[in-house]
């Protein structure tokens, strides 16, 4: 048992703990003065919470702000930037759909790898085999908005 869960123990109306008792004045002085030291005691160790609760939140911003700084170093050795181009390439093109041709969409393959980083980009663009099979949705009336000074032409001249 510490020290300090023993002033039950030594506190003279233990007795009267957790009952109806009213103290007489004597007795609330003699409380009082048995409760001086606890409380010195309380205040001392709430300011050594307060030093360590302020140590602790410096070491907890140092830490963070190292750990940041290490994550960004330690990116550049990441897996992904050193995979070679054509193991990039061979991936990009067993990721396109294999039931139907790719859409231009920015959240499906190919077009997705254009967006995560620039190398991947530069992998995706200068691959043909991603590009070969996508799917370019014409709209109705799309030579007209290509060509708006002409007329389309008419279905027997296509």
């Amino acid at each position: 048992m510490s020290k300090y869960t023993s002033l039950i123990d030594s506190f003279p109306f233990s007795s009267y703990l957790d009952s109806n008792y009213i103290p007489s004045d004597e007795e609330v002085v003699e409380i009082k003065k048995f409760l001086i030291q606890p409380r010195e005691q309380l205040e001392q160790m709430g300011t050594e919470i307060a030093c360590l609760h302020a140590e602790l939140s410096s070491v907890k911003s140092k830490y963070d702000s190292l750990y940041h700084q290490f994550n960004s170093c330690a990116s550049l050795i990441t897996l992904p930037r050193r995979v070679p181009n054509d193991v990039l390439e061979e991936i990009f093109y067993q990721s396109l759909p294999t039931d139907r041709n790719a859409l231009l969409d920015t959240k499906a393959a190919p077009l997705i790898f254009t967006h995560i980083c620039p190398h991947w980009r530069q992998v995706a663009f200068a691959n043909p085999r991603l590009w070969s099979t996508t799917h370019i949705h014409a709209l109705p009336n799309s030579y007209n908005y290509f060509h708006p000074d002409k007329p389309p032409p008419k279905q027997d001249e296509l």
